[in-house]
């Protein structure tokens, strides 16, 4: 296991409620000093980081994504871009420990068992879709695992903060929410080609024009907006 997912895991989930609901009104009526100390946080190189600072900066991180959504002054595709975001580091660090647990420990053995008796190496993702049944079955199964555990944890994290509607979007829309992430990504982040093709392929070249097209409205308005202030 990763001892730094299992340890920032910990402190994250250990913070009450109760705390969480208190930061996130004190920030509602002022998040210049949770902003002042993210920044104070993010100087501090990502190896140099405690569990515990970590912990914060994923807490912090949601905070400031409630303040956004809470708002309403964003669109609704970069309010789930963000929640997104904030809430998959989350995930991540519980897809590494579950990935290190036992179910998924005695997965992996028994599938580099098959690729020594198949002769290819223990990284050879090629062979994934081509492999033998009992190898695919495995495979299966290591991703259904973690998948569900992205599937618990994401929209528990998004309720502890109080987003709620991008948690119902979450477990009720999958589609409409990947939908608004990709969106949002276009409109907050640089371009990014192999984005764009990987989308392409996935969802086809109507929905990708309608996501670009989106992204266009979005971009207009928000000049717009800002030419008026």
């Amino acid at each position: 296991m990763n001892r730094n997912s299992s340890e920032i895991l910990r402190v994250f989930f250990d913070i009450k409620q109760e705390d969480i609901d208190r930061d996130l009104k004190l920030a509602d009526d002022d998040f210049g000093s949770f902003a002042a100390e993210m920044r104070s946080m993010q100087a501090i190189p990502v190896n140099k980081r405690t569990p515990e600072i970590a912990a914060r900066l994923l807490h912090l991180g949601l905070v400031q994504t409630h303040v956004l959504c809470r708002a309403g002054h964003a669109e609704p595709e970069i309010q789930t871009f963000f929640a997104e975001r904030r809430a998959v580091f989350i995930a991540q660090h519980a897809e590494d420990r579950v990935a290190s647990g036992d179910t998924c420990s005695q997965i992996l053995p028994q599938c580099h068992a098959i690729e020594r008796r198949e002769g290819v190496g223990p990284h050879d993702w090629d062979t994934l879709s081509s492999g033998p049944q009992d190898f695919r079955e495995l495979c299966d199964e290591f991703g259904s695992t973690l998948e569900r555990t992205v599937d618990t944890v994401m929209p528990y994290v998004l309720r502890r903060y109080h987003l709620e509607v991008q948690a119902d979007l979450y477990e009720q829309d999958r589609p409409t929410f990947d939908f608004h992430v990709n969106v949002g990504q276009r409109v907050v982040l640089p371009a990014c080609d192999a984005a764009d093709r990987a989308f392409l392929r996935e969802h086809g070249p109507e929905t990708y024009e309608r996501m670009i097209k989106r992204v266009q409205e979005i971009r207009e308005f928000e000049s717009q907006r800002r030419k008026l202030l």
